[in-house]
C-alpha cells in the first residue's frame, strides 16, 4: 500500500473552514493541507492538489453551490438523469464541546438542524418533484 499522502488545499478560513481544516488534519491521515487560499482563482492555478475543500458564509451558499444542484435538477427533468441521486450529507456530532463554537453561532444561524439539516431536507423535495 502506498504511504504518499495526497495534497489538499482550502479556500476560505472563516469560522466553518478553520473548523474544517482542523477536522481534516486530524481526521485524514492519508492527506497533507498543503495550503490554504482566499481566493479561488488562485487555488485552480496550483498544480498538483488532488481535493480542495470550499468555504463560504451561508448568505452566499446559494450563489455558489446552487448552480450544480440547478443543472442536476434540469437533467431529471430531460430525463438524462433516471432516477433522483443519492443525497449523501457527512456530519459529526460533538458530544461535549466546551469552546461554545456552535452553541454561540446559533443565535445567528438558527441551530444546527435549521442551519444544516435543512439543506438536506429541501434538496430531497425539489429531487423528488
Amino acid at each position: 500500500m502506498s504511504t504518499k499522502k495526497f495534497q489538499a488545499a482550502a479556500v476560505g478560513l472563516g469560522r466553518m473552514g478553520k473548523r474544517h481544516a482542523l477536522n481534516f488534519h486530524q481526521n485524514v491521515p492519508r492527506a497533507t493541507l498543503v495550503t490554504v487560499y482566499t481566493s479561488y482563482d488562485d487555488m485552480l492555478a496550483h498544480k498538483g492538489l488532488e481535493a480542495v475543500f470550499l468555504t463560504s458564509v451561508t448568505s452566499i451558499h446559494a450563489k455558489h453551490c446552487g448552480f450544480s444542484c440547478r443543472d442536476a435538477h434540469k437533467k431529471m427533468q430531460q430525463g438524462l438523469i433516471d432516477r433522483p441521486p443519492a443525497i449523501l450529507h457527512s456530519q459529526t456530532r460533538d458530544v461535549l464541546n466546551p469552546s461554545g463554537f456552535f452553541a454561540a453561532y446559533a443565535q445567528f444561524s438558527g441551530g444546527i438542524f435549521v442551519n444544516c439539516s435543512t439543506h438536506d431536507i429541501d434538496l430531497s423535495l425539489w429531487f423528488l418533484d
